[in-house]
């Protein structure tokens, strides 16, 4: 048979024709000419206005591909933005294969310089919803169609919440997307910054299937791997989303996560059921990474509100906590420099604006300062202009317990927490050594007779720099009085106290008596005075102090009254009366002043007494069992 009788000569011709016709069409087909049908497809697959402003190419060997500039797909009547999404340039690679066996293999999709408006409107609705025409639904393309690769590079999204209010930009954002079709399972992996900061962002679904709930993951972290990394495994069917909440400290390359932050490395877990209206977190379990991720230190449930202003409340628990080995480094650097305080003020800073958080912490056995506080409960509410304590109850040393109300309102240097505290002490010898760890060796010596019970009620404001009590009622072993006190820490730092009572015991918590100078009580009573003189390190003190019965020494005085001021220039006596004592009678004032080369000037006494034995028993000079020798002819 001759060649050009032969078949296969025939198709080759054909082939080759079609080869170059295929090479040759980009440059005599005007594919701007199909602008109208591929916009009419892309709104068929949208639902949406689909545009194409700008020039359309198109190749076809050696792997096809096809170029749109300048393409937009509309937002719905109503959003304040008129396109949900626009980009510079699509470029859409295919396989020669794929279009010859009928199908979409799409090697992989570019998108240069997109820009996405996500949006919720004031109603609850949103931008983000798609709906194909009924035809495309019906049609078997969905599952003709393959995604290999689809990259996003330079772009930035938009979050507008109009029910909240405010606006969230992400820039930067790089991604990787892929799937074996439209309906998954889709494959992404992004970069993106976000308030000059660059994060992370993975996300894994499965196949979408007709009445069935959409599988998907989402994993949140730094670039940089520090801080926490958020992830989220749960599903999403018919608006509403649950599973598995996760955050985690972030594992730097080494292996290590980082335990210098303000709190020691905790993993946070809890089921989570929610949507743009709210989320419910149950099965709240919390726990040290670096020991037992297993073992929770605390537990409990909360709910999240999302509206135009955003509630937190919160209910957890704890059988046992210890602050110390929690705090992390930022922590203990700022509780040494400026306070705890300060850690508040950190806390209230963190809190999102228009944010509200409301919630219960109760603990069993709280270690902080290595001492133990049981039955902690802590109820507050929160946001950024204050933190209200609804109730803070705890057991102290000493079987001591306490319970505050009051409001923390932050400022930079100049917080304060002010309220009303009731305390009431079994032990107020143990409660005061602790709360008063640098006088805890001269005074357990002095203090060894009764423990002493304690009732009070105070006002109580707290400052970085100073404590106050006001308006204070209490009641010491039974007897009341009043009182206020205002300890300030600036500079040389400033005492002043003011006590007025009907009966004050001292031989009871110090039955051995208190001489004029013991090392046991710092140097005694004249200890107390020493403390008075000016001296240029003395601090500002202010001391008023009433007694119906004064019992000091096994000596009772009666109408006994003290009103001084001292500081680093001078000492003003103003009063020290002592009504009777052993029928003796005192009165003195006085002035020191301190110019630079020490302490002068002078105190007049006046006393009158037959017999003054008991007033120098009362001020330490003679013991309770007899006067001393020098003393005897004294009257």
């Amino acid at each position: 048979m001759k060649v050009w009788k032969s078949p296969v000569f025939y198709f080759g011709i054909l082939l080759v024709l079609a080869v170059i016709g295929l090479l040759v069409s980009p440059f005599v087909i005007d594919w701007n000419a199909y602008r109208p049908r591929l916009e009419a497809y892309g709104q068929n697959l949208t639902g949406r206005t689909v545009s194409i402003d700008g020039p359309i190419t198109t190749r076809l060997f050696p792997w096809p591909r096809l170029t749109a500039e300048a393409v937009s797909i509309a937002n719905p009547p109503g959003f304040t933005d008129a396109e949900f999404a626009t980009a510079q340039r699509v470029t859409i690679r295919m396989t020669l294969a794929g279009l010859l066996q009928g199908s979409l293999d799409v090697e992989g999709i570019d998108i240069e310089g997109p820009a996405i408006s996500i949006e919720r409107l004031s109603s609850g609705e949103g931008n983000w919803t798609f709906t194909p025409s009924a035809d495309l639904i019906r049609s078997d393309i969905f599952s003709r169609v393959k995604l290999d690769q689809i990259t996003l590079t330079s772009g930035t999204v938009r979050f507008r919440d109009g029910r909240r209010g405010g606006t969230v930009m992400l820039e930067g954002v790089n991604a990787e997307l892929a799937s074996s079709g439209i309906q998954g399972p889709w494959r992404v992996r992004s970069q993106l910054l976000y308030n000059g900061r660059a994060f992370n962002v993975l996300i894994n679904t499965g196949s979408q299937s007709a009445g069935q709930p959409l599988l998907f993951g989402v994993k949140l972290s730094t670039a940089d791997n520090s801080g926490y990394v958020y992830g989220f495994d749960g599903s999403y069917k018919d608006g509403m989303s649950e599973g598995e909440l996760r955050v985690e400290p972030a594992v730097s390359e080494g292996g290590k996560s980082d335990a210098e932050g303000e709190v020691r490395p905790l993993v946070f877990t809890a089921q989570a059921r929610g949507n743009l209206e709210g989320v419910d977190l149950t099965d709240i379990q919390m726990s040290r990474q670096d020991i037992d991720p297993a073992a929770a230190i605390a537990t409990g449930t909360a709910r999240v509100n999302i509206g135009k202003f955003m509630s937190v409340t919160a209910d957890l628990s704890a059988s046992m906590l210890d602050l110390d080995e929690l705090a992390g480094a930022k922590v203990r650097n700022v509780l040494r420099e400026s306070g705890g305080l300060a850690v508040v003020d950190q806390l209230l800073a963190m809190l999102p604006s228009e944010t509200s958080l409301a919630a219960r912490f109760g603990v069993t056995a709280l270690k902080s300062g290595g001492e133990t506080l049981n039955n902690v409960s802590l109820s507050i509410e929160a946001d950024n202009s204050a933190l209200r304590i609804t109730r803070l109850s705890a057991g102290l040393p000493g079987t001591s317990n306490i319970l505050f109300k009051g409001t923390y309102f932050p400022g930079s240097g100049r917080g304060e927490l002010a309220g009303d505290l009731a305390l009431e002490a079994g032990d107020l010898r143990e409660l005061v050594l602790w709360l008063w760890q640098g006088a805890r060796t001269s005074l357990s010596g002095l203090w060894s007779g009764s423990r002493g019970r304690l009732k009070m009620q105070t006002g109580v404001s707290l400052t970085a720099s100073q404590l106050r009590l006001t308006n204070t009622d209490f009641e010491l072993d039974g007897q009341r009085g009043r009182g206020s006190l205002t300890v300030n820490a600036a500079g040389r730092g400033a005492v002043d106290v003011d006590v007025e009572g009907g009966r004050f015991d001292l031989d009871t918590y110090a039955p051995q008596g208190i001489p004029a100078f013991s090392a046991a009580a710092r140097d005694g009573v004249g200890g107390i005075v020493s403390f008075a003189l000016p001296r240029p390190d003395a601090p500002d003190l202010r001391l008023k102090f009433k007694a119906d019965e004064l019992l000091l020494n096994a000596v009772t005085a009666r109408d006994v009254a003290i009103d001084l001021q001292s500081g680093a220039n001078g000492l003003d006596l103003r009063a020290l009366d002592i009504g009777s004592v052993g029928g003796a009678k005192m009165q003195a004032t006085g002035l020191i002043l301190d110019s630079g080369k020490g302490p002068s000037g002078s105190i007049g006494v006046d006393v009158k007494a037959e017999d003054p034995g008991e007033l120098l028993k009362l001020l330490g000079f003679a013991a309770v069992d007899g006067l001393p020798p020098w003393a005897r002819g004294l009257g």
